[in-house]
């Protein structure tokens, strides 16, 4: 019966501890054509249609163009830029596996790879990266001209060799600190009405979201010590 109670009393110590945590970051354009339609973001002109689907670690801005006249569409990626807080950087060679010159037959897409949104979390004084101990507040909102991360995708394109350039424009408009139970659940999957194994995935995934993510060291050493000292009490258990 003590082995029972150490073993719902271990349970509801792991349980209280979060070992990973997460930033989430809500993303917003100043673009009034830039509108999302729930499985991604789309600019679409006379021209081309552009999607984006940033949901992934560190952000991702790859993105989706899709000709949709009858003539082929030449993308001039030397001319391409993603803009990260007014600093420029040219596809080329943000990106080793782009060819600068990318044709796009009619009625037909490419995916243009890049690299990601950020590399490390946001933190400042006001607002520690932590999920534990004191803290006054774990979600913080930006306007476009406070925002800490604002970032444009700059195409230029040609048609019949008349050149024409869009830029779309973004910023992160929220930013917040959760604990991993706040943000993943574990769900069973299910295949040919068979249901397999469970796994963690995330409870609102965006397309104009993103995040960042790192061990929550106070939980893991929380955790460790639990499990020490419950291991301890078994012990001495067995030994009566």
């Amino acid at each position: 019966m003590k082995k029972i109670f150490l073993f719902l009393g271990a349970m509801v110590v792991l349980s209280s501890c979060s070992p990973m945590k997460y930033q989430v970051y809500t993303v917003t354009s100043t673009t009034p054509e830039v509108q999302n339609s729930g499985s991604a973001l789309h600019f679409e002109n006379e021209d081309c249609r552009i999607s984006y689907h940033f949901w992934e670690l560190y952000g991702n801005v790859t993105f989706m163009v899709y000709n949709k006249t009858d003539k082929d569409l030449v993308l001039d990626l030397n001319k391409s830029f993603f803009v990260k807080n007014d600093q420029a950087f040219d596809y080329v060679n943000y990106n080793e596996q782009i060819h600068p010159i990318s044709v796009i037959p009619p009625k037909t897409f490419k995916v243009i790879p890049t690299k990601g949104i950020i590399n490390a979390p946001f933190a400042t004084c006001d607002f520690p990266f932590k999920i534990t101990g004191k803290i006054e507040k774990r979600e913080i909102n930006f306007s476009a001209n406070n925002s800490p991360i604002r970032f444009d995708n700059i195409i230029t394109y040609s048609i019949d060799n008349q050149e024409k350039r869009i830029n779309n424009n973004f910023y992160i408009s929220k930013i917040g600190n959760y604990k991993q139970g706040e943000v993943m659940a574990y769900v069973r999957e299910e295949s040919c009405g068979k249901k397999g194994l469970s796994r963690n995935v995330f409870k609102d995934p965006a397309p104009n979201k993103f995040f960042y993510s790192e061990v929550n060291e106070k939980a893991a050493i929380g955790t460790a010590a639990s499990l020490g000292l419950i291991g301890i009490l078994i012990h001495e258990v067995n030994k009566k």
